[in-house]
């Protein structure tokens, strides 16, 4: 089990002192535990539990104090990007097609076109 806590800057960072956190953890959950209306987690190897599968835990009252067990945490995988095809032949993502008196256009047409 790998533990990591959050830090001011919101970057995670890999933490050692597993048992100084889980206790800050069990310290505030009762508080925490009302706040999200869920049962309270009283012991160190429920709370373990939980972190593997993914629950992030507060031990704090800052907005960054949260911990984590960096193996049950599974990134968000980013939305696919949507191709388009634009009026100058050129497919490239939706964000950057560009509109034109002609149509529409990737930035590099556009570009083109205005000169």
């Amino acid at each position: 089990m790998k533990i990591q806590r959050m830090l001011s800057n919101g970057k995670w960072t890999d933490e050692d002192r597993i048992d100084m956190f889980i206790e800050r953890v069990l310290a505030i959950e009762p508080r925490m535990a009302a706040f999200e209306k869920r049962e309270v987690l009283t012991t160190k190897q429920a709370v373990l539990a939980a972190m593997a599968t993914g629950k992030v835990f507060t031990h704090d009252t800052d907005w960054y104090s949260k911990v984590r067990d960096l193996d049950g945490f599974v990134a968000s995988k980013p939305a696919p990007v949507e191709m388009v095809r634009c009026d100058c032949g050129h497919s490239i993502p939706r964000n950057q097609r560009m509109s034109s008196s002609s149509g529409t256009s990737c930035p590099n047409c556009y570009d083109r076109m205005s000169n």
